[in-house]
């Protein structure tokens, strides 16, 4: 299971993705999570808080054993490229659960 504690030290300590991704949690817009086996690959679908008809792709690798840190990650918003968005963040905290 990932820890609150991994997702922070993966954030850098940044507050905003950490509060973010629990409104978009709790608001329901993060649609899908999928894991795959082979790699720890976790693909998701988030829409977006400003505009519900526009739909966020997240992707994000992680190593294994499970829970291991975060290899890469990605999202279609502005912010995504840095790995650091609050979508993404979102997803990592979707498999605390």
């Amino acid at each position: 299971m990932i820890r609150i504690e991994d997702i922070v030290r993966h954030i850098d300590g940044f507050v905003r993705p950490l509060d973010g991704s629990q409104q978009i949690l709790e608001s329901g817009y993060l649609q899908n999570v999928g894991i795959s086996d082979e790699q720890i690959d976790l693909r998701a679908v988030c829409l977006r808080a400003s505009n519900a008809h526009e739909v966020l792709l997240i992707k994000v690798a992680i190593s294994k054993p499970f829970p291991g840190r975060v290899l890469e990650g990605k999202c279609s918003c502005v912010a995504g490229n840095s790995a650091k968005c609050k979508h993404l963040v979102a997803v990592l905290r979707y498999v605390m659960t």
